[in-house]
């Protein structure tokens, strides 16, 4: 088996990351924001109406992106469980298809088949 390559190695290592890289930057952009945010915020508790509108609407916007984070997780979750369900080849299906159903299940009826399955229990 082939040695990996440093690049191959690196990629490794940030797919099993747990916790996403950000750079300084990015973080120090990040806090400028929040920082902005609770400005405004403050503001409107003062009783500046322009800020007032400004906070509902950021909140407008973060409840809108969890609800649409929360479908995506509830659609992602449905689509892993169709996911683990054994899948039936081409081939296994045609043979099914093609072989003939058993001399029991031919000749009786799925009534016939509850009366039997309670006389059975009783």
């Amino acid at each position: 088996m082939p040695e990996p390559t440093p690049d191959e190695t690196k990629a490794d290592a940030a797919q099993q990351s747990l916790v996403p890289r950000f750079t300084i930057r990015t973080l120090l952009v990040m806090l400028t924001v929040c920082a902005v945010i609770f400005v405004m915020i403050g503001t409107a508790t003062r009783g500046q109406y322009w800020a007032w509108g400004v906070t509902i609407g950021i909140l407008s916007v973060i409840i809108v992106a969890l609800t649409h984070a929360a479908w995506f997780g509830i659609a992602w979750l449905f689509l892993q469980m169709s996911q683990d369900k054994p899948q039936i080849s081409q081939s296994e299906l045609q043979q099914l298809m093609a072989s003939p159903p058993t001399e029991s299940a031919a000749q009786s009826s799925p009534g016939e088949h509850a009366m039997r399955g309670a006389q059975q229990a009783s």
